[in-house]
Protein backbone atom coordinates (compact mmCIF):
# COMPACT_ATOMS: atom_id res chain seq x y z
CA UNK A 1 0.00 0.00 0.00
CA UNK A 2 1.35 3.59 -0.73
CA UNK A 3 2.42 5.86 1.78
CA UNK A 4 -0.05 8.56 2.16
CA UNK A 5 1.69 11.94 2.91
CA UNK A 6 -0.79 14.00 5.14
CA UNK A 7 0.33 17.47 4.94
CA UNK A 8 -0.61 20.31 7.27
CA UNK A 9 -3.72 22.36 6.03
CA UNK A 10 -2.49 25.84 7.88
CA UNK A 11 -0.41 27.34 4.92
CA UNK A 12 2.66 29.09 7.56
CA UNK A 13 3.04 25.45 8.32
CA UNK A 14 3.86 24.48 5.37
CA UNK A 15 5.96 27.30 4.41
CA UNK A 16 7.93 26.56 7.80
CA UNK A 17 8.15 23.05 6.46
CA UNK A 18 9.09 23.50 3.44
CA UNK A 19 11.99 26.34 4.47
CA UNK A 20 13.63 24.13 7.62
CA UNK A 21 13.85 21.32 4.94
CA UNK A 22 15.62 23.73 2.21
CA UNK A 23 17.88 25.16 5.15
CA UNK A 24 18.52 21.32 5.85
CA UNK A 25 19.33 20.10 2.77
CA UNK A 26 21.75 23.08 1.86
CA UNK A 27 23.96 22.13 5.20
CA UNK A 28 23.45 18.41 4.37
CA UNK A 29 24.57 19.09 0.98
CA UNK A 30 27.70 21.24 2.38
CA UNK A 31 28.58 18.29 4.61
CA UNK A 32 28.06 15.84 1.92
CA UNK A 33 30.18 17.69 -0.42
CA UNK A 34 33.09 18.04 1.90
CA UNK A 35 33.27 14.29 2.45
CA UNK A 36 33.31 13.77 -1.18
CA UNK A 37 35.93 16.08 -1.89
CA UNK A 38 37.90 14.64 1.12
CA UNK A 39 38.08 11.43 -0.28
CA UNK A 40 38.65 12.71 -3.83
CA UNK A 41 41.70 14.47 -2.62
CA UNK A 42 42.85 11.75 -0.62
CA UNK A 43 43.15 9.20 -3.77
CA UNK A 44 44.25 11.66 -6.29
CA UNK A 45 47.51 12.59 -4.06
CA UNK A 46 47.58 8.97 -4.52
CA UNK A 47 47.85 8.97 -7.81
CA UNK A 48 49.45 12.20 -8.94
CA UNK A 49 52.79 11.76 -10.53
CA UNK A 50 56.05 12.48 -8.11
CA UNK A 51 59.15 13.71 -9.37
CA UNK A 52 59.51 16.21 -6.18
CA UNK A 53 56.29 15.83 -4.14
CA UNK A 54 55.42 19.55 -4.99
CA UNK A 55 52.34 18.23 -7.29
CA UNK A 56 50.81 16.67 -4.33
CA UNK A 57 52.11 18.94 -2.28
CA UNK A 58 49.75 21.75 -3.71
CA UNK A 59 46.49 19.01 -3.89
CA UNK A 60 43.87 20.96 -0.94
CA UNK A 61 40.02 21.63 -0.82
CA UNK A 62 38.68 25.11 -1.61
CA UNK A 63 35.01 26.22 -0.05
CA UNK A 64 34.30 28.64 -2.96
CA UNK A 65 30.70 29.62 -1.20
CA UNK A 66 28.30 27.69 0.70
CA UNK A 67 27.55 25.69 -2.54
CA UNK A 68 30.73 25.26 -4.29
CA UNK A 69 33.84 22.78 -3.18
CA UNK A 70 36.38 22.23 -5.29
CA UNK A 71 39.60 19.70 -4.95
CA UNK A 72 42.39 21.79 -6.66
CA UNK A 73 46.04 21.27 -7.56
CA UNK A 74 48.72 24.25 -8.27
CA UNK A 75 47.75 27.61 -8.95
CA UNK A 76 49.05 30.92 -7.82
CA UNK A 77 50.79 30.66 -4.58
CA UNK A 78 51.83 26.69 -4.76
CA UNK A 79 54.94 27.06 -7.28
CA UNK A 80 53.47 24.19 -9.31
CA UNK A 81 51.69 25.63 -12.42
CA UNK A 82 51.90 22.48 -14.22
CA UNK A 83 49.18 20.76 -12.65
CA UNK A 84 46.67 20.97 -15.76
CA UNK A 85 49.89 19.83 -18.19
CA UNK A 86 50.22 16.88 -15.96
CA UNK A 87 46.29 15.62 -15.85
CA UNK A 88 45.23 16.60 -19.82
CA UNK A 89 48.80 16.54 -21.44
CA UNK A 90 50.02 19.23 -24.02
CA UNK A 91 49.76 19.09 -27.65
CA UNK A 92 52.23 19.48 -30.11
CA UNK A 93 52.04 22.71 -32.03
CA UNK A 94 53.69 25.94 -29.36
CA UNK A 95 56.83 25.56 -27.35
CA UNK A 96 55.74 26.40 -23.46
CA UNK A 97 57.87 29.74 -22.25
CA UNK A 98 61.65 28.54 -21.73
CA UNK A 99 61.49 30.66 -18.07
CA UNK A 100 59.05 27.99 -17.02
CA UNK A 101 61.45 25.31 -17.84
CA UNK A 102 64.67 26.84 -16.70
CA UNK A 103 64.49 26.20 -12.91
CA UNK A 104 63.03 22.12 -13.88
CA UNK A 105 66.13 21.79 -16.48
CA UNK A 106 68.23 22.87 -13.63
CA UNK A 107 67.22 20.77 -10.65
CA UNK A 108 65.87 17.36 -13.30
CA UNK A 109 68.63 17.38 -15.48
CA UNK A 110 71.28 20.05 -14.45
CA UNK A 111 71.30 22.42 -16.71
CA UNK A 112 69.25 25.31 -17.00
CA UNK A 113 69.96 25.88 -20.59
CA UNK A 114 68.67 22.35 -21.46
CA UNK A 115 65.24 24.41 -21.35
CA UNK A 116 65.01 25.26 -25.14
CA UNK A 117 65.41 22.13 -26.20
CA UNK A 118 63.13 20.37 -23.89
CA UNK A 119 60.70 23.50 -24.79
CA UNK A 120 61.69 22.18 -28.71
CA UNK A 121 60.71 19.03 -27.79
CA UNK A 122 57.12 19.79 -26.12
CA UNK A 123 56.57 21.62 -29.19
CA UNK A 124 57.41 18.80 -31.87
CA UNK A 125 55.81 15.77 -29.26
CA UNK A 126 53.80 17.64 -27.15
CA UNK A 127 52.91 16.10 -23.73
CA UNK A 128 51.16 12.80 -22.94
CA UNK A 129 48.79 13.07 -20.24
CA UNK A 130 49.22 11.37 -16.73
CA UNK A 131 45.28 11.93 -15.52
CA UNK A 132 45.69 11.85 -11.09
CA UNK A 133 42.23 13.81 -10.65
CA UNK A 134 39.70 11.94 -12.84
CA UNK A 135 40.85 8.73 -12.34
CA UNK A 136 40.12 9.72 -8.20
CA UNK A 137 36.39 11.09 -9.09
CA UNK A 138 35.75 8.08 -11.44
CA UNK A 139 37.15 5.60 -8.40
CA UNK A 140 35.09 6.66 -5.92
CA UNK A 141 31.93 7.24 -8.00
CA UNK A 142 29.72 4.56 -5.76
CA UNK A 143 31.14 6.10 -2.87
CA UNK A 144 30.08 9.52 -3.81
CA UNK A 145 26.11 8.88 -5.10
CA UNK A 146 26.31 6.82 -1.66
CA UNK A 147 27.47 9.50 0.70
CA UNK A 148 25.05 12.23 -1.35
CA UNK A 149 21.92 10.33 -1.28
CA UNK A 150 22.37 9.44 2.77
CA UNK A 151 23.01 12.93 3.29
CA UNK A 152 19.57 14.04 1.54
CA UNK A 153 17.95 11.28 2.94
CA UNK A 154 18.71 12.53 6.13
CA UNK A 155 17.39 16.06 5.56
CA UNK A 156 14.48 14.32 4.35
CA UNK A 157 13.89 12.27 7.39
CA UNK A 158 14.24 15.07 9.67
CA UNK A 159 12.05 17.44 7.91
CA UNK A 160 9.24 14.50 8.26
CA UNK A 161 9.92 13.97 11.73
CA UNK A 162 9.39 17.79 12.38
CA UNK A 163 6.68 18.97 10.49
CA UNK A 164 4.59 15.79 10.86
CA UNK A 165 4.15 15.69 7.45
Amino acid sequence: MPKVWKFPSNGRAVAGALFSLSRDIAKDQHVATLKVASMILKDAKHYAPVRTGALRRSGRIMVLDKKTVMVAFGGRGTGVDYAPFVEFGRAPGRMPPISELQTWAARAMGDDNAAFLVARKIAISGVPPKPFLRPAVFKNKDKIRAVMGKHFKGSWTKAVRRSSL
